[in-house]
C-alpha cells in the first residue's frame, strides 16, 4: 500500500496504521497551544469516596463527589426535604432514611385512616434509616410531625399534681395549669378542705347522715322585721315545728275581710275598703268621673281631669300643640312640588305651580301686569320734573327739560312760536291778491294774530288755509269770511291780549290775502 503521512510545520511524520503516527526525531512543545486546554491525566484522577488525600491537584470522580456529598449528610443528620404530600387520601407513610421531611400540601390523614390528622403546611421527618412505607401501626413511631397551625390547642404545664383538676392559664383559652383542687370521695368530708371537691355520691351521703331519719321538735325562732331567724338543732323524736308571728305579721293576719291595708304605726295595721283611699291619697267615690290619676313626688295620688295633664305635660292645646284641623289634614297630604304654592281653589286646598298661582291671583304677565323691562327700569331711574324721557341706546334713557316756551298739561304737551308774515312792497303800495304762501309742517292752534304797517299808509288784509297737497289756501283763518281787519301805520291791528278767534290746522299751507 502506498505510504501515507502527516505534515506539521513543514515536517512529515509517517503513518504507521491508521491509528498510529510516527514523530520519529521530533520534539513536540507546548501541546496544549493547539487544542486550548491542559489534557487531562490519568494519573490525577481520584476515585476516592472518602476525598482520604485532600489534594489540590487530584480531581474527583462524579461518583466520588456524590458518594462522598451523600455519606456526609448522612453522617450529620441533615433534614432533606424531599417533597410535598397530598393527604386528603389518608396515604401511608412513604420509605425514607433518617432527616427524610415531607409537607402537606392537603389536609387529610397520614399513616393510612388511622394516622395522624395532619394539615397544610404541617412537616413530617423520619427518625431511621432504612424505613420501609407502611401505616400508622406499623412505622408511625419511625416519624415524627411538626404541626404548623396550632389554633385552638391547649398547652400545659410541664408537671402537676397527680388527679388534680386543670384550670385555664389567663384569658388566651390556650393555656392550662394545675387548678389546685382534687376530686373527695369521702362521705364524712373530713378533710373540711376548700382544695377538694366533694363528689356527688359524698354530699348526698354526708347530707343523709346528718337528717339521721328523725324529725324536729322544737326549734327557737325570732321575727324581726328583716324576716325569720330560726336557730336550733335536730333531734331524733317527733314533732312539729312552732313560729311566734311578729306584731305587724299578728296585726294582719287579724283581718278578716277583702281590702287594703294601711300601716299607721309601730305594729298598728288598719284596713281600708277597695273603694276608697283616704288620708291625703284619693277618694274615689265615683272612679267613673276620674279621668287620670297623678303618683306626686310623695308618692301620693291625685286625680286629673284631662285639661289638666294636658297642662301638666306641656300638651295644652293652641299652646304646646296644633289642634286637630281639616284643613292641615288636607295641607298634609298635598305631594311637596319645588317652587308651587297652597292656593284655596273652590274651598278646597291645592297645590299650584307660579304660572296657576298669578292666573289665580289675576296678575297674568301681559295680561295683568306688565312685564319686567330694563328700558321702564331706566326710565323709572331718571329724576327731575318738566322732563321729556328719550331712549338713547338699547335699555339706555335719558332727559330733556320743557322749555320756557312749552307747556304739558293734561297728558298733551304744547308750544307757543310766533310765525311772521312779512309782505314787502320795495318801495311802491302794495297791490292787492295772495302774497308769501308758507308751508308749517306741524299740527297747532292759531292763539292769536297781530298786523301791523310802515312805514305809511294803511292795509285790510286776511289769512287763508289748507291741508298741504290740497292747491292754495282757501279758507279764511282771519276774517272768517267777514269784515276784514284793517291797519295803518301808527295803528297795528291784533287779537292779543284779547283773544278773538282760534283756528286749529294741521300740517296747513298758509297765504296772505290783501283787498
Amino acid at each position: 500500500m502506498a505510504t501515507e503521512s502527516l505534515k506539521v510545520d513543514s515536517k512529515t511524520f509517517r503513518l504507521v496504521d491508521p491509528t498510529t503516527i510516527d514523530f520519529t526525531g521530533a520534539t513536540i512543545l507546548n501541546f496544549d497551544s493547539g487544542l486550548g486546554y491542559v489534557p487531562e491525566d490519568a494519573a490525577n484522577k481520584d476515585n476516592d469516596t472518602f476525598l482520604t488525600s485532600d489534594s489540590a491537584t487530584l480531581y474527583p470522580t462524579q461518583h466520588a463527589v456524590k458518594t462522598y456529598v451523600d455519606n456526609l449528610a448522612a453522617s450529620v443528620n441533615a433534614v432533606i426535604f424531599k417533597g410535598i404530600i397530598d393527604c386528603s387520601g389518608n396515604p401511608n407513610y412513604p420509605a425514607a432514611d433518617r432527616g427524610f421531611a415531607y409537607i402537606i400540601s392537603v389536609a387529610g390523614k397520614i399513616g393510612g385512616a388511622s394516622g395522624l390528622n395532619v394539615q397544610p403546611r404541617d412537616l413530617i421527618i423520619c427518625l431511621d434509616d432504612g424505613t420501609p412505607s407502611g401505616n400508622q401501626a406499623t412505622v408511625g413511631i419511625h416519624w415524627t410531625l411538626v404541626q404548623a397551625n396550632i389554633d385552638g390547642t391547649v398547652i400545659g404545664p410541664l408537671s402537676s399534681t397527680d388527679s388534680d383538676f386543670a384550670q385555664f392559664d389567663g384569658v388566651t383559652g390556650a393555656l392550662i395549669k394545675d387548678g389546685g383542687l382534687s376530686l373527695d370521695t369521702d362521705n364524712t368530708l373530713a378533710a373540711d378542705s376548700d382544695s377538694r371537691i366533694a363528689s356527688q355520691q359524698a354530699v348526698k351521703a354526708y347530707v343523709d347522715n346528718i337528717a339521721g331519719g328523725g324529725s324536729v321538735t322544737s326549734v327557737a325562732a325570732t321575727a324581726p322585721a328583716a324576716g325569720f331567724t330560726i336557730a336550733g338543732s335536730p333531734i331524733t323524736s317527733t314533732g312539729t315545728f312552732l313560729f311566734a308571728l311578729a306584731n305587724d305579721l299578728a296585726a294582719l293576719e287579724a283581718f278578716s275581710s277583702t281590702g287594703i291595708a294601711k300601716r299607721t304605726g309601730s305594729d298598728t295595721w288598719i284596713q281600708i275598703s277597695d273603694t276608697t283611699v283616704g288620708d291625703s291619697l284619693l277618694t274615689l267615690g265615683n272612679p267613673g268621673a276620674v279621668t287620670f290619676i297623678r303618683i306626686n313626688a310623695d308618692n301620693t295620688v291625685t286625680a286629673r281631669s284631662a285639661s289638666q295633664i294636658r297642662t301638666d305635660l306641656d300638651l295644652e292645646i293652641g299652646i304646646d300643640v296644633q289642634a286637630w284641623d281639616a284643613d292641615l289634614d288636607t295641607l298634609a297630604g298635598l305631594t311637596p312640588t319645588t317652587d308651587n304654592f297652597i292656593i284655596s281653589v273652590a274651598s278646597a286646598w291645592a297645590s299650584r305651580t307660579p304660572t296657576q298661582a298669578r292666573t289665580t291671583l289675576g296678575l297674568v304677565i301681559g295680561t295683568n301686569v306688565q312685564a319686567w323691562s330694563a328700558d321702564l327700569d331706566a326710565i323709572d331711574a331718571l329724576t327731575g320734573t318738566g322732563i321729556i324721557p328719550y331712549r338713547s341706546a338699547l335699555n339706555t334713557w335719558g332727559n330733556v327739560t320743557i322749555g320756557s316756551d312749552m307747556n304739558f298739561a293734561s297728558g298733551v304737551l304744547s308750544a307757543a312760536h310766533q310765525v311772521t308774515f312779512v309782505v314787502d312792497g320795495s318801495g311802491s303800495v302794495l297791490t292787492t291778491g295772495t302774497k308769501n304762501p308758507i308751508k308749517i309742517p306741524f299740527g297747532g292752534v292759531l292763539q292769536g294774530w297781530a298786523m301791523m304797517c310802515k312805514p305809511s299808509g294803511s292795509v285790510t288784509a286776511d289769512i287763508f288755509r289748507a291741508v298741504d297737497g290740497a292747491g292754495l289756501p282757501v279758507t279764511s283763518i282771519i276774517g272768517g269770511g267777514g269784515t276784514k281787519p284793517a291797519s295803518r301805520v301808527g295803528h297795528p291791528q291784533h287779537s292779543m291780549p284779547k283773544i278773538i278767534w282760534r283756528s286749529a290746522f294741521q300740517g296747513s299751507r298758509l297765504r296772505h290775502t290783501f283787498n
